[in-house]
């Protein structure tokens, strides 16, 4: 008779807890839709995210650059996931204003000179 034997040796890998890092989430978006309209078709660079598995992150997003936003605001967001289903969000404000209140606020600020430091940035929303 033979006796023979043989060891298996496992190795495990520590899981993946750590989630993607995500790079260029924009800052709040202010935009003005064009004059007699009540939304816009807005751009922006999108962020993009990395993980220490060099796999690239499956991205899901609420809207993408090219979609049309109607006044007021919206909230954007992206969630990255990694293969071990590590995620991490990026979040920001989209804002489209109306030419008309912008064209009003800064009258108001043209007639009323005292109020002139507290409408003063309005302004910038004519130049978008």
């Amino acid at each position: 008779m033979y006796n023979c034997g043989f060891t298996f040796v496992l190795t495990v890998p520590n899981p993946d807890t750590t989630p993607p890092i995500v790079h260029g989430c924009p800052e709040p978006l202010i935009f003005t839709a064009p004059l007699g309209r009540t939304s816009a078709i807005l751009t922006w660079t999108e962020p993009t995210a990395t993980d220490y598995s060099n796999m690239t992150p499956v991205v899901t997003q609420s809207h993408q650059p090219g979609d049309s936003f109607t006044l007021g605001v919206t909230q954007v967001f992206y969630v990255f996931r990694d293969m071990a289903g590590n995620q991490a969000t990026c979040f920001f404000t989209v804002t489209v204003g109306n030419y008309y209140l912008c064209q009003i606020i800064w009258l108001r600020v043209s007639c009323h000179s005292l109020l002139f430091k507290k409408y003063r940035a309005v302004n910038k929303c004519q130049t978008s």
